[in-house]
């Protein structure tokens, strides 16, 4: 897929269509770092609202890295959720485990009924 009809950069801004799904990866590696961002969507329908940062990620000939995600789902940013476990494991408080998804963990806020 040509990567130009999903991501572009205007006025200092990355944009992405949201299709075909996919992500951004860096070339360079980095060990300790601060990672600081901001987002929004656009003001269509909410099926829009979905995005991610994926971290960590570890290099494979997969479709989506083993990785960290940072949920940034309208709703739902700041959960985490473990991509291609056992893979990749992130050790977390039980109260922050969701029942019923082994790969998510909730933000400190609790588990959605």
């Amino acid at each position: 897929v040509d990567p130009t009809g999903t991501w572009s950069v205007a006025d200092g801004v990355l944009k992405c269509t949201g299709t075909p799904t996919g992500y951004l990866a860096t070339e360079a590696e980095y060990a300790a770092y601060t990672l600081r961002l901001k987002w929004r969507y656009p003001k269509d329908g909410p099926e829009s609202r979905n995005s991610g940062v994926l971290l960590h990620c570890q290099p494979k000939d997969e479709v989506w890295p083993p990785s960290y995600e940072a949920q940034l789902r309208s709703g739902k940013a700041g959960d985490l959720w473990i991509n291609t476990p056992p893979a990749v494991t992130l050790p977390a408080a039980k109260e922050r485990l969701d029942p019923k998804s082994d790969r998510h963990i909730v933000r400190l806020d609790g588990v959605e009924e």
